[in-house]
């Protein structure tokens, strides 16, 4: 099973397209539930990715922030 939410939840979207065209391994009903199910366990894997990345976002603008107010990052190399 894939080890970030994204691609966890592209793996179930793909389980509920197999799920829903096989029938889940019983009857079609079966599979459309299964299939169903698969595709809310994706979309709570893709909210948990996005929410991730949005924790990202905001330390890197707190990140940018910071600089900004410190002024320009100088090399080592120029002289003050």
């Amino acid at each position: 099973m894939p080890d970030r939410p994204t691609q966890e939840a592209q793996w179930k979207f793909n389980q509920a397209i197999m799920q829903i065209d096989t029938g889940g391994g019983s009857t079609q009903v079966t599979g459309i539930a299964l299939g169903l199910q698969s595709i809310a366990e994706g979309l709570g894997q893709l909210a948990i990715g996005l929410r991730a990345t949005y924790v990202l976002l905001e330390d890197v603008q707190r990140l940018l922030h910071s600089a900004q107010q410190q002024g320009p990052i100088r090399s080592p190399r120029q002289v003050p």
